[in-house]
């Protein structure tokens, strides 16, 4: 009955239509409860994108390569949006401008965004390749890597 949800998905992984509606849901949450914040908010939904990056790079849930690829790159343009966003549009850009040091401030905001986003490649990275290490196992093993 609900074939049209779980067909896209591994037989292991046939729930992940849920955690897609729950990160969703939390997104509208976030922005709705957290609109008079935006930085609060930006960070809020950054954790949920970092999440969902981490649980999506470890199971690549989709049948398709090419599904779990779109995903993963629909998930990180959304992480590095926020990301960037957090600081050009917040209230740290005006108050470092009014600032004695702005252009030390702005440098150093620059510099913690450069080693945030380094930090979350590497991450994501590391969970790729700890999954493909899994995945080789799994052939050179015999096993089915469609569970």
């Amino acid at each position: 009955m609900a074939g049209f949800l779980t067909s896209k998905f591994r037989d292991r992984w046939y729930f992940w239509e849920i955690g897609i509606l729950l990160r969703k849901m939390l997104h509208a949450s976030i922005s709705t409860h957290s609109a008079h914040r935006p930085v609060r908010q930006a960070l809020l939904n950054l954790i949920v994108i970092f999440v969902s990056i981490s649980a999506h790079c470890y199971c690549l849930p989709f049948v398709n390569n090419d599904a779990n690829v779109a995903e993963f790159l629909t998930l990180a343009s959304t992480f590095f949006t926020l990301l960037i966003g957090l600081g050009e549009g917040s209230d740290i850009d005006k108050g470092l401008a009014e600032s004695e040091g702005h252009e030390l401030a702005q440098q150093a905001y620059w510099i913690i965004l450069a080693c945030l986003c380094g930090i979350f490649t590497v991450w994501t990275m590391s969970i790729i390749f700890v999954r493909l290490n899994s995945l080789m196992y799994d052939l050179s093993s015999g096993y089915d890597i469609e569970e």
